[in-house]
């Protein structure tokens, strides 16, 4: 079977200006070809909107170079349908792998019984135990405590996104926050700025504003007007003033979690806000905001799953700890194929909200819009031809050797 990269080139084509369809010679597109390929022929690039047969393509548009009849070409395979099968196989794999057995009870199980890491729940007592490497660990409660102050052992979504600011692919530096910036993954100041600092999983906010915004429909939800929503975070040493949409509550100081709920009243995505509401700085950690009229127990996501969930709004080539455009080696550079007055694009590891606004970096240097030759280290000016929620789809190499490989780091936002 092809694969996701690999050039197709065998054959010849013909295609006329300004005309979708294109036809071939002694070509076999039907299993080698899909929509959202590319296909170059001299210094023109087109979509491939479909695939009829062997010999037949039509394009996403009219066909914007000279006619061409039995012309070579190349089609760099860009359509995610390539990646498809094996990445769902891959993606089932995984969650399967993560799914826990569980073991019905009444009263504590045996020890005899289950393996390291199964859970057995008695429904009777609405409680639930995990059994450890050879014991059963003590009963835990699937009730819980409820109110203001305090938080049940359930456990229901986290709507907002990295609630802990653990992730920080910006590399942004604790201390003032400029309005309108991001600090750490998903989280930025509001219009008036803010200065805030991170020290473990607590935060302090010294000033202004800091916020998140919710994309509902990321979670299920067509809206969450008149909705009630709770809101708590972790230890928070004076009151806080919290904002969701339009409407307002407060979240009072003290230890454990402590929460206000809230009810939008405003459609579509939500603006989430945490002011301090007294003078002084605030400490807090761990925010959360769940559907429903009271809090449940602080759980983070895997690790992992966190991170690809802050690369659907910006993601980067470089390391995690390095800051994007720094000087830098080679290490974790991608790079591109350079193909007439194009350099092929990139596939995202993770699909984006939307198309991102993509920078590209030197590798070496860090300047904008530079890529650095493979082989020889030349620099070759370049910027972005296009991109999608998938992947960067070309560039426009304006200097660059046919046949050579090109390396970059780059940067795609697509924040709300």
């Amino acid at each position: 079977m092809s694969t996701y990269l690999q050039s197709y080139r065998v054959g010849t084509l013909s295609v006329a200006n300004g005309s979708t369809s294109v036809t071939g010679t002694l070509t076999l597109w039907a299993a080698n070809v899909m929509a959202g390929d590319l296909i170059i022929v001299g210094s023109t690039l087109a979509e491939v909107a479909s695939v009829e047969s062997n010999t037949a393509l039509t394009l996403v548009s009219g066909w914007t170079g000279t006619t061409v009849t039995g012309s070579a070409y190349v089609i760099h395979r860009w359509s995610r349908g390539w990646l498809q099968a094996g990445t769902t196989a891959l993606l089932l794999a995984d969650y399967v792998s993560r799914i826990p057995t569980f073991i019905p009870t009444t009263g504590a199980p045996s020890d005899a019984v289950g393996s390291s890491g199964n859970i057995a729940v008695d429904t009777s007592a609405n409680v639930f135990y995990v059994k450890g490497a050879t014991t059963w660990g003590s009963a835990v409660s699937m009730v819980g405590p409820t109110g203001p102050a305090g938080a049940s052992q359930a456990y229901s979504e986290n709507l907002l996104i990295n609630g802990d600011f653990q992730i920080n692919q910006r590399v942004a530096a604790n201390g003032a926050i400029a309005a309108g910036a991001y600090w750490r993954d998903r989280w930025k100041a509001d219009t008036g700025g803010a200065n805030a600092s991170l020290t473990g999983y607590v935060v302090t906010l010294s000033s202004g504003t800091i916020m998140q915004v919710i994309e509902t429909a990321q979670w299920g939800y067509s809206t969450l007007a008149s909705v009630a929503c709770t809101v708590s975070v972790e230890d928070p040493s004076s009151d806080l003033t919290i904002t969701l949409g339009t409407v307002t509550g407060t979240i009072t100081a003290g230890s454990g979690r402590r929460s206000v709920t809230i009810t939008p009243s405003t459609s579509g995505n939500l603006n989430f806000k945490i002011t301090k509401a007294t003078a002084g700085t605030v400490t807090f950690g761990r925010v959360k905001v769940e559907v429903g009229s009271s809090a449940t127990s602080w759980m983070m996501r895997p690790a992992q799953s966190e991170l690809r969930l802050c690369m659907r709004y910006y993601q980067k080539s470089y390391f995690s700890t390095t800051a994007p455009g720094a000087t830098t080696d080679l290490i974790r550079s991608v790079s591109s194929l350079v193909d007439g007055a194009y350099a092929t694009g990139y596939r995202f590891p993770v699909g984006m909200r939307s198309a991102p606004t993509v920078a590209i970096y030197h590798p070496s240097s860090g300047t904008v819009n530079q890529m650095r030759k493979f082989t020889t280290g030349a620099t070759m000016d370049a910027t972005v031809n296009s991109s999608n929620e998938t992947h960067i789809r070309a560039f426009n190499a304006t200097s660059g050797s046919d046949g050579d490989f090109y390396e970059y780091h780059f940067t795609a936002d697509a924040e709300l």
